[in-house]
């Protein structure tokens, strides 16, 4: 019985060292809301626009400090006035709105912390229409 319980003793001590060493799994959820900041950042944006032609060029995203679901694209299209997106988990969508005098709307999504794939359009005119995919990378 003593060399039982001297056996014992070792083997539920390495147990509790294996199961105290294990690491906490990454539960995180990508559409949880406190995940959205990952869009707010310097970025730079690679675009193919029907119109235009390819160009890159720098942008800003930042929270909207009266509603955290909105963001602030800052510099998209050549704009000077900023451009509202709304995020829900790692989907970015810019409603129809008016800026410079030309309709914008579109969509993107995160692929990733340091990728937005996203398509937007631009109406200058009741005939002119621009289609825009672009890349941003931080």
């Amino acid at each position: 019985m003593k060399k039982i319980n001297s056996l014992i003793t070792p083997i539920v001590f390495m147990g509790i060292l294996f199961l105290a060493s294990c690491a906490k799994d990454d539960t995180s959820d990508p559409t949880n809301p406190q995940n959205t900041d990952k869009f707010s950042g310097n970025w730079q944006i690679s675009e193919d626009s029907k119109i235009y032609g390819k160009s890159t060029y720098n942008l800003v995203i930042s929270e909207d400090p009266n509603n955290t679901a909105n963001r602030f694209i800052s510099y998209l299209y050549g704009f000077k006035t900023k451009t509202t997106a709304t995020v829900n988990g790692s989907n970015i969508s810019i409603t129809k709105q008016t800026i410079d005098g030309q309709n914008v709307s579109g969509s993107g999504v995160l692929a990733n912390n340091t990728q937005i794939n996203l398509t937007y359009y631009v109406q200058s005119t009741a005939t002119k229409y621009d289609t825009v995919t672009a890349i941003l990378t931080k």
